[in-house]
């Protein structure tokens, strides 16, 4: 990361006028923010200098309006936005891979999917374009085709730490702990900044967490431990464990932090998802959140949630 944002810094030093750099500098300051406070902020000021530069810029919108105070609801707002940015470049494929992700955070699996497809089909010889979509077909439960689809991105040169990422998720889903740790084994030293807490508790331990109990102890204490520091892990580690006490109060530090949590794994397609949405505490905090006005305006999330009178209900 520390090379993009050089890299962007000189792009925008020889081009001053060159929106995209400012948008990308405005991401990598946003993803960044949990673990450095300082960049707070500076992602909506880069954002604001791509729009002046770009008005058709939609991602770098994007950026902008989760902070923007003011509205009724985000959400409604940024709907229209991404709708109104497609409007403009209907191709454009950072947009419509960003609006795919923005959509799975919503629990619009299936909507990703159509809007993943047309930028997969449109791309099917570039790696991102096929990465990306096999990312998707994982959160959404679709493993089926993820380490074919994945192993044909890195035929087309992807160099990320996506592909190996993604062995290691499917490992973890469906695999032994034999298998999962030959996948973690396999990592490229780059890629395990990304794996923090596996390196905390140790592949083993968290590997056997599932079958083992002494082992399972070890990683929700551990995760318990970093919930101030990392509410997303910590979360991400009770919503997989079946520890919802501990995934409810992540989510809490979270929003109170303002920390970026990774949401799309509240809509996976899996049993410890699936028990996540049955808590009552999850319609409570998709109401409070303002999902709920949302999905009246543009549909409800896949059969996740659903509508009885003025009511509604989670996975019932």
């Amino acid at each position: 990361m520390q090379e993009a944002e050089s890299l962007l810094k000189k792009s925008i030093a020889l081009d001053p006028e060159y929106a995209h750099a400012y948008q990308a500098l405005g991401l990598a300051y946003l993803l960044q923010e949990r673990f450095k406070p300082e960049y707070r902020g500076l992602s909506v000021e880069l954002s604001r200098k791509a729009l002046d530069r770009c008005p058709s810029l939609g991602i770098a919108y994007k950026i902008w309006v989760p902070r923007y105070e003011g509205i009724q609801n985000k959400w409604i707002e940024q709907e229209m936005e991404w709708r109104d940015s497609l409007a403009m470049d209907p191709n454009e494929l950072w947009l419509l891979d960003n609006y795919a992700q923005w959509l799975v955070s919503l629990g619009k699996n299936h909507n990703a999917e159509t809007v993943i497809r047309r930028f997969y089909d449109s791309n099917p010889l570039q790696a991102r374009a096929v990465v990306t979509y096999a990312w998707l077909m994982a959160s959404i439960g679709d493993h089926e085709h993820v380490l074919r689809v994945a192993d044909r991105a890195e035929e087309l040169g992807d160099k990320s730490c996506n592909v190996p990422m993604l062995r290691l998720y499917i490992a973890r889903a469906h695999l032994t702990e034999d298998d999962m740790l030959k996948a973690y084994g396999a990592l490229p030293d780059r890629c395990r900044t990304m794996t923090r807490f596996i390196e905390t508790v140790g592949p083993r331990v968290l590997f056997s967490a599932k079958s083992d109990m002494n082992a399972r102890k070890k990683v929700l204490d551990a995760a318990a431990a970093i919930i101030l520091k990392g509410p997303n892990e910590a979360m991400y580690i009770g919503i997989g464990f079946s520890d919802l006490d501990l995934a409810f109060e992540a989510i809490e530090v979270g929003l109170e932090q303002q920390t970026y949590l990774t949401t799309s794994v509240w809509w996976e397609n899996s049993p410890q998802a699936r028990l996540f949405r049955q808590d009552p505490r999850f319609a409570q905090l998709v109401e409070k959140l303002g999902y709920v006005d949302y999905w009246k305006e543009f549909g409800w999330p896949d059969g996740m949630c659903t509508p009885i009178g003025s009511a509604f209900v989670c996975e019932k």
